[in-house]
């Protein structure tokens, strides 16, 4: 049986919050940006490009986070899920 250890999700874990913090901010400091450059019709295409690659990433990371939740919950049965919601309810 898996267990929980720092030694084994730690560092996984980690990067992976990272990842989302740094795709979070990137679209933040994008939200609207001034025409720095004139129009471009190869550079438009290249930043298209890049910008689905960025959003298919984006989606990757929700979904492996939702997996390692569900993960945690239902497989390893420990409370690292409960723990992330806003309102428990104190154990009696």
């Amino acid at each position: 049986m898996l267990r929980n250890s720092r030694d084994r999700y730690g560092s996984l874990s980690i990067t992976l919050h990272w990842l989302m913090l740094l795709l979070i901010a990137a679209v933040y400091a994008c939200i609207e940006l001034p025409p720095l450059i004139g129009p471009d019709e190869a550079r438009a295409e290249s930043l298209e490009e890049l910008h689905k690659t960025v959003g298919t990433i984006g989606y990757w990371l929700i979904g492996l986070h939702a997996a390692a939740a569900l993960f945690h919950h239902y497989v390893q049965r420990d409370n690292t899920l409960t723990r992330m919601l806003p309102l428990r309810r104190a154990r009696v």
